[in-house]
Protein backbone atom coordinates (compact mmCIF):
# COMPACT_ATOMS: atom_id res chain seq x y z
CA UNK A 1 0.00 0.00 0.00
CA UNK A 2 3.15 2.34 0.98
CA UNK A 3 4.44 1.76 -2.67
CA UNK A 4 1.09 2.84 -4.53
CA UNK A 5 0.50 5.53 -2.53
CA UNK A 6 4.27 6.49 -3.02
CA UNK A 7 3.81 6.24 -6.71
CA UNK A 8 0.98 8.55 -6.59
CA UNK A 9 2.07 11.43 -4.93
CA UNK A 10 5.31 10.90 -6.86
CA UNK A 11 2.67 11.17 -10.10
CA UNK A 12 0.96 14.20 -8.72
CA UNK A 13 4.09 15.76 -8.42
CA UNK A 14 5.26 15.31 -11.96
CA UNK A 15 1.68 16.65 -13.14
CA UNK A 16 1.30 19.38 -11.26
CA UNK A 17 5.12 20.38 -11.37
CA UNK A 18 5.38 21.22 -15.04
CA UNK A 19 8.37 19.85 -15.28
CA UNK A 20 8.34 20.05 -19.09
CA UNK A 21 5.70 23.10 -19.42
CA UNK A 22 2.80 23.68 -21.50
CA UNK A 23 3.43 22.25 -25.27
CA UNK A 24 2.90 25.67 -26.85
CA UNK A 25 5.83 26.72 -25.31
CA UNK A 26 8.40 24.12 -27.06
CA UNK A 27 10.94 25.76 -29.10
CA UNK A 28 12.14 24.31 -32.30
CA UNK A 29 15.55 26.01 -32.36
CA UNK A 30 17.96 27.65 -29.73
CA UNK A 31 19.79 30.76 -30.04
CA UNK A 32 23.59 29.31 -29.27
CA UNK A 33 24.68 32.99 -27.95
CA UNK A 34 22.03 32.26 -25.40
CA UNK A 35 23.52 28.95 -24.52
CA UNK A 36 25.57 28.94 -21.11
CA UNK A 37 26.06 25.57 -20.41
CA UNK A 38 24.75 22.01 -21.05
CA UNK A 39 24.22 18.64 -18.81
CA UNK A 40 24.05 15.55 -19.76
CA UNK A 41 20.85 13.73 -17.46
CA UNK A 42 20.98 10.12 -19.28
CA UNK A 43 21.75 8.90 -22.76
CA UNK A 44 18.83 10.17 -24.49
CA UNK A 45 18.23 13.77 -22.32
CA UNK A 46 20.30 16.85 -22.12
CA UNK A 47 19.62 20.04 -19.79
CA UNK A 48 20.50 23.52 -21.97
CA UNK A 49 20.85 25.69 -19.48
CA UNK A 50 20.24 29.27 -20.90
CA UNK A 51 21.94 32.96 -20.38
CA UNK A 52 19.09 34.39 -17.83
CA UNK A 53 18.60 30.90 -15.76
CA UNK A 54 16.03 29.43 -18.25
CA UNK A 55 16.65 25.76 -18.79
CA UNK A 56 15.37 23.53 -21.71
CA UNK A 57 15.32 20.13 -21.94
CA UNK A 58 15.70 18.08 -25.05
CA UNK A 59 14.69 14.67 -24.87
CA UNK A 60 16.43 12.67 -28.19
CA UNK A 61 14.14 10.73 -30.43
CA UNK A 62 16.46 7.86 -29.33
CA UNK A 63 19.18 6.75 -26.93
CA UNK A 64 22.66 8.07 -27.85
CA UNK A 65 25.17 5.46 -27.51
CA UNK A 66 28.08 6.72 -25.38
CA UNK A 67 26.36 9.79 -24.52
CA UNK A 68 25.45 9.18 -20.78
CA UNK A 69 29.35 7.69 -20.32
CA UNK A 70 31.12 10.52 -22.25
CA UNK A 71 29.27 13.47 -20.61
CA UNK A 72 30.47 15.35 -23.87
CA UNK A 73 29.22 15.93 -27.47
CA UNK A 74 29.16 18.49 -30.56
CA UNK A 75 27.61 19.71 -33.00
CA UNK A 76 27.54 22.13 -36.04
CA UNK A 77 24.90 24.94 -36.02
CA UNK A 78 23.87 27.38 -39.64
CA UNK A 79 23.11 31.16 -38.75
CA UNK A 80 23.59 30.26 -34.98
CA UNK A 81 20.82 28.32 -34.08
CA UNK A 82 20.74 24.52 -33.15
CA UNK A 83 17.72 23.12 -34.11
CA UNK A 84 15.71 19.92 -33.35
CA UNK A 85 16.38 18.51 -36.86
CA UNK A 86 20.64 19.07 -35.95
CA UNK A 87 22.83 16.06 -34.94
CA UNK A 88 24.97 16.07 -32.38
CA UNK A 89 28.35 13.98 -32.15
CA UNK A 90 29.48 12.04 -29.28
CA UNK A 91 33.01 13.53 -27.98
CA UNK A 92 35.05 10.23 -26.78
CA UNK A 93 38.26 11.95 -25.98
CA UNK A 94 40.08 11.52 -29.01
CA UNK A 95 37.73 10.98 -31.66
CA UNK A 96 34.19 11.53 -31.91
CA UNK A 97 31.74 8.65 -31.83
CA UNK A 98 27.92 8.03 -32.04
CA UNK A 99 25.89 10.80 -34.72
CA UNK A 100 22.75 11.20 -32.71
CA UNK A 101 19.60 14.17 -34.22
CA UNK A 102 17.91 16.03 -31.25
CA UNK A 103 14.19 16.68 -30.16
CA UNK A 104 12.40 19.34 -29.74
CA UNK A 105 13.41 22.13 -26.54
CA UNK A 106 10.99 22.17 -23.70
CA UNK A 107 11.21 24.43 -21.46
CA UNK A 108 12.17 22.81 -18.23
CA UNK A 109 11.52 23.67 -14.39
CA UNK A 110 14.37 22.77 -12.63
CA UNK A 111 13.12 23.32 -8.81
CA UNK A 112 10.24 20.87 -9.81
CA UNK A 113 12.95 18.03 -11.23
CA UNK A 114 14.47 18.27 -7.96
CA UNK A 115 11.20 17.91 -5.94
CA UNK A 116 10.75 15.11 -8.11
CA UNK A 117 14.13 13.15 -7.76
CA UNK A 118 13.91 13.66 -4.11
CA UNK A 119 10.27 12.36 -3.86
CA UNK A 120 11.40 9.01 -5.83
CA UNK A 121 14.76 8.93 -3.38
CA UNK A 122 12.37 9.17 -0.53
CA UNK A 123 10.38 6.13 -1.48
CA UNK A 124 12.97 3.79 -2.87
CA UNK A 125 14.28 4.59 0.61
CA UNK A 126 10.76 3.35 2.23
CA UNK A 127 10.66 0.77 0.33
CA UNK A 128 14.77 -0.83 1.81
CA UNK A 129 12.78 -0.17 5.21
CA UNK A 130 9.82 -2.50 4.46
Amino acid sequence: MKNIFGWLCLATILLSSNIALAADDVEKCLSTHRIDHTEILDGQTILFHMIGKKVYVNKLPRRCPGLSFHKAFSYKVHQNRLCNTDIIRVYQGDYFGAACGLGKFEPYDVEAAKAAKAAKAAEAAEEEDS
